[in-house]
């Protein structure tokens, strides 16, 4: 199903932009992308997060992560977040084997949590 976030996002709530099927418990990315069009969106309050990531596929995929609009940095990048030569903030999943046991990943930190800010 090809969805579309509204302008104003609330918080708690999550977003999907582009194909997903979405399910109460988790989603399922909808189609076998290049790039990175289709998008997830979370405007939350809370000094980190973290991700509970999983594949039905035995490949690896690259997730690009963007907080307020702007790739991550040294000082709020996860645990498992690298970023690139170019700027890019990125999660690297290796594959079914890797997240077989729905493996926890830590995507971001800061300092202060009394603003919501928005990870895409």
């Amino acid at each position: 199903m090809d969805l579309e976030s509204p302008y104003d996002l609330k918080s708690g709530v999550i977003y999907f932009d582009g194909q997903w099927v979405v399910w109460p418990e988790h989603a399922h990315h909808g189609r076998d992308t290049i790039g990175y069009e289709d998008v997830l969106s979370l405007v939350y309050s809370s000094r980190s997060l973290k991700a509970v990531v999983s594949s039905e596929a035995d490949q690896p995929y690259t997730v690009r992560i963007t907080f307020n609009g702007d790739f991550l940095t040294d000082e709020n990048q996860g645990s498992y977040i690298t970023i690139a030569a170019n700027g890019e903030s990125l999660l690297s999943v290796n594959g079914a084997q890797e997240v077989q046991h729905h493996r926890s990943y830590g995507l971001l930190k800061r300092q202060q949590s009394d603003q919501e800010p928005e990870l895409r």
